[in-house]
């Protein structure tokens, strides 16, 4: 009777490192996905194909004033002289 508690214990233990392993790989891709700029073009496409679908005039105004405030704030990075680094990288 220990033997097979043992022996269940120590496969769903590893049952459950291995799991944890794989959620942790495929948060961290996904992160790297999401937070790379050239991907924009496709979350926003995702982003319009799910609120068309949706036909919710508040995730449509929701997502407007989110594009809103995104472009205002690149405005923003555009203009603020003091981002030396930015700057730096700006094409002549």
């Amino acid at each position: 009777m220990n033997l097979a508690l043992t022996i269940t214990l120590v496969v769903l233990v590893l049952l459950f490192a291995r799991c944890s392993y794989v959620m942790f790989r495929r948060v961290e891709s996904w992160e790297k996905h999401r937070l790379d700029p050239e991907e924009l073009t496709g979350i926003l496409d995702g982003m319009l194909w799910k609120v068309e679908h949706a036909a919710d005039w508040e995730r449509l105004e929701d997502m407007r004033d989110h594009l809103r405030r995104g472009l205002a704030r690149v405005s923003e990075l555009r203009h603020d002289v003091g981002r030396v680094e930015l700057r730096s990288t700006k094409r002549a």
